[in-house]
């Protein structure tokens, strides 16, 4: 913390940044590792490079079926399904669905809010409520998610035409939100 009591937070470039972006430059998607293929294929997605993402993360999925990594993919195809420019909810849900059945690994809580997000957007709401409940209950999710997920009910809610509990939900929003600018 510094003198005035507030986290200071380091801006400046990580070696580990460095490397990445050496590994991303000086080698082709097929020289990958399993581990790296979800690594820089969520680069790529990060920095806007999708066609390269989606080449790293269909690599994963069609040559290390038993990868420890294959959630990373499904993931990845399940967030750039629903950035599309018309997103596609049957693939989006099809991804996460993966990620969160069968390939459940470190994106697990990711996988999870992509398919309630899903589920929400195509009016499954109860669907939607259930997934997004497993979120709320789970201390170890990052608060980042933990508050797209109550926000998220507060809308459930509020569709469902349950005011009260809507509003219940977007207090607890606004109060995190208050509470981690602190």
């Amino acid at each position: 913390k510094g003198p005035d009591g507030k986290y200071i937070e380091d801006k400046s470039p990580k070696r580990s940044d460095a490397l990445l972006k050496q590994l991303v430059d000086d080698f082709r998607v097929a020289d990958y590792s399993s581990a790296l293929l979800g690594m820089v294929g969520d680069q790529f997605y990060k920095e806007g490079d999708l066609g390269r993402a989606r080449e790293c993360f269909n690599r994963l999925l069609n040559f290390f079926p038993k990868s420890l990594f294959l959630d990373w993919a499904a993931v990845g195809l399940g967030d750039m399904a629903m950035k599309e420019a018309e997103p596609n909810y049957p693939d989006a849900l099809k991804y996460y669905t993966m990620a969160t059945e069968e390939f459940i690994g470190s994106k697990y809580g990711e996988a999870l809010l992509g398919k309630a997000r899903v589920q929400f957007y195509t009016a499954k709401l109860e669907e939607s409520e259930n997934s997004l409940k497993d979120i709320l209950k789970d201390k170890s999710f990052p608060p980042e998610q933990k508050a797209e997920a109550t926000w998220l009910m507060g809308e459930i809610k509020f569709q469902q035409k349950a005011l009260p509990e809507a509003f219940n939900f977007f207090q607890r929003r606004v109060k995190s939100l208050v509470a981690s600018s602190d």
